[in-house]
């Protein structure tokens, strides 16, 4: 027997070493029904946020190409095959994201019944675990991961399908790699980079995943010379992979690659950090280390009271600003009592794998400066699907019976929760409604985008009145939002007044000239002002700042009629359908366009589709389709 505190490898466990307890396909099933079941209110709720960015048009063309090296290949690419069977019935595509959900859940169980009988042997074993009761704590670890509300941020929000996936191959990837040390199979390693390949390519914030597998060795066979010469193979895979991502990422690391991170640099400025990035980098690391903690307390306490889709904690302003120097203190001591857990094996080598593996994970955070949204809790779903394997160093004392109470009951005390925040995605408003009554601090960086993005649904809805007041709100918090004064001229246009509505959208412009939206929107306008020389060059140059941008087109399209010039306008509206082929306004604008021009057949084709889409005009050219003036 060697002796305690020399390197030696742990004795490998058989590859078939009997349990009781449900089985993995069993398992499956139940936790499917059960994403179903509780998940099924949700599958029929509008897109929200980001969801937006899955256009007809981003759909074809990943259901069109073939394996591409780009990050969030996969992701992307089952929305369009999605896409190819079921069109826009956006309920199937939230089916499959809770579908993903449950087989994640059940992988879980998987590599955790595996690991945790690895790990702790049966009765005669040190640890005293019988076969069925460690498969019975991997069927609860999993479980609380499955009823947890947080992944209700991966699972609801559908555009997260990158992060779904991500978890998934993430888990595949180190259950194949441990049947691999437990088997000592090359096939089983290769399987398990293979799994990691595709892990990145639907998101690229779970290149650290090897790094969880090396605990995980660590963990199971102990350190030796000839572990290292086994993995080396593996090894130089898994690193190639991570190199190929690193590389792809390199123009990120370090930097405030954020879409709207420009905007908040002179905020940053304001408070004493150096607006070009320098000085920024370091105080989001530290901000980071502290908010790692808030991550690990929101998933150990679910409160909703702590939870929305945009989280706006405040920006440290100073390296030694309290708390955040105190919590990246702490961030730097955690991996190290883990790692001291990890090495004593057995249930305290658990909690110490349990502990690490989020801490791991969760080290993309700190790759590049997060100031925009640096307290993301759907990014934490691939952090923390492992983190309940401390399960059984915690409840080691309490007895099988007693554990089983404990953890059935925080299984259901799960469920209200779950429901509470899927409830909060069944509208824009609630969604937006629920961000802004939490971020309460009105000094955090980006805290205005809650009220601006709220009042956008007001305008959608013809609130004017709670709209004004939340985009005026927005500028009062930032001065410099253009999403704001961009919707504050919106609903100056909408309600009369061009020239406030004109002098808004230009302060946008001047904000952000690079903003395609402010720029379609002015061209809008000068069409509503019989301005259409005005409204030509705004049009153009939304189109050409933003070519998938169906609205922009389509106004383009009747600023070129408007000047008599058909076969342009006809293009015009022609590459607005390419986008999307269903929508109302430029079917709707076309058709008036061919009817100009004769052609009633064509004409009557494109109205059904506006009329369809509920544009009201178009209904009453059917079903004579008569000729406008």
């Amino acid at each position: 027997m060697a002796k305690r505190g020399k390197r030696h490898e742990r004795a490998s466990v058989p590859p078939s070493l009997p349990r009781r307890g449900p089985p993995v396909f069993l398992v499956a099933c139940v936790f499917l029904g059960l994403a179903l079941a509780l998940y099924w209110g949700a599958v029929r709720n509008p897109l929200v946020f980001d969801d937006r960015l899955l256009r007809v048009d981003v759909l074809r063309h990943f259901a069109a190409e073939g394996f591409r090296f780009d990050f969030r290949w996969v992701a992307y690419a089952t929305f369009g095959w999605t896409y190819d069977i079921v069109g826009l019935q956006w309920a199937w595509h939230r089916t499959i994201n809770v579908v993903l959900h449950a087989a994640t859940a059940a992988l879980l169980f998987s590599f955790f019944s595996r690991l945790f009988g690895a790990v702790l042997p049966g009765p005669s074993g040190a640890d005293g675990h019988s076969g069925r009761h460690t498969t019975w704590l991997a069927f609860f670890a999993a479980l609380i991961f499955l009823l947890h509300p947080v992944a209700a941020y991966g699972v609801a929000y559908l555009v997260q399908r990158t992060i779904l996936l991500a978890t998934l191959f993430s888990v595949l990837c180190l259950r194949l790699f441990l049947e691999g040390l437990l088997r000592t199979s090359l096939p089983y390693y290769l399987a398990a980079a293979a799994a990691y390949l595709l892990a990145v390519f639907s998101k690229e914030h779970s290149v650290m995943v090897p790094a969880v597998a090396g605990a995980l060795a660590l963990l199971v066979r102990g350190w030796s010379g000839r572990l290292l010469r086994e993995l080396a193979i593996p090894a130089a895979v898994f690193a190639a992979i991570g190199l190929l991502v690193v590389l792809k990422a390199k123009g990120f690391l370090g930097t405030p690659y954020e879409p709207f991170a420009p905007q908040l640099l002179p905020r940053s400025a304001e408070s004493g950090a150096e607006p070009g990035g320098g000085s920024l980098y370091p105080l989001s690391v530290i901000n980071q280390g502290l908010l790692y903690f808030r991550y690990l307390l929101v998933w150990c306490v679910p409160y909703t009271g702590w939870m929305s889709i945009d989280v706006r904690p405040p920006f440290p302003t100073q390296l030694l600003s309290w708390p955040h120097a105190a919590g990246f203190a702490a961030y730097l001591a955690y991996p190290l009592l883990a790692a001291f857990l990890l090495r004593q094996g057995g249930r305290k080598g658990l909690l110490g794998f349990g502990l690490l593996y989020p801490w791991l994970l969760a080290l993309t955070e700190v790759a590049t400066v997060r100031i925009q949204e640096p307290f993301v809790l759907y990014r934490s779903y691939l952090w923390m699907s492992g983190f309940t394997a401390v399960l059984p160093a915690l409840l080691w004392r309490l007895g099988e019976k007693r554990s089983y109470v404990v953890l059935g009951a925080a299984c259901v005390a799960l469920i209200l929760p779950l429901q509470d925040r899927l409830g909060g995605f069944s509208s824009g408003l609630k969604l937006w409604d629920d961000v802004v009554r939490k971020n309460t601090d009105e000094s955090a960086p980006f805290v205005e985008r809650g009220y601006h993005n709220r009042g956008f649904i007001h305008l959608q809805a013809r609130r004017h009145e709670e709209a004004l007041q939340d985009f005026n709100k927005a500028i009062a918090l930032n001065a410099r939002d253009a999403d704001a004064y961009l919707g504050r001229g919106t609903l100056f246009a909408r309600t009369g007044k061009h020239e406030a509505a004109l002098a808004d959208i230009d302060r946008a412009i001047g904000l952000d000239p690079r903003y395609a939206e402010a720029w379609a929107k002015r061209c809008f306008v000068r069409m509503m002002v019989n301005d259409p020389g005005g409204a030509l060059p705004d049009c153009r140059r939304a189109v050409e700042l933003d070519p998938t941008h169906r609205d922009a087109y389509t106004n383009l399209g009747v600023v070129l009629a408007a000047l008599n010039r058909g076969a342009d306008a006809e293009a015009s509206y022609r590459r607005a359908l390419e986008i999307d082929p269903r929508d109302g306004e430029a079917n709707y604008n076309y058709a008036v366009l061919l009817m100009m021009q004769g052609r009633d057949q064509e004409a009557r084709r494109a109205l059904v589709t506006a009329c369809d889409a509920r544009v009201a005009d178009a209904c009453k050219y059917l079903p004579g389709a008569r000729r406008p003036r």
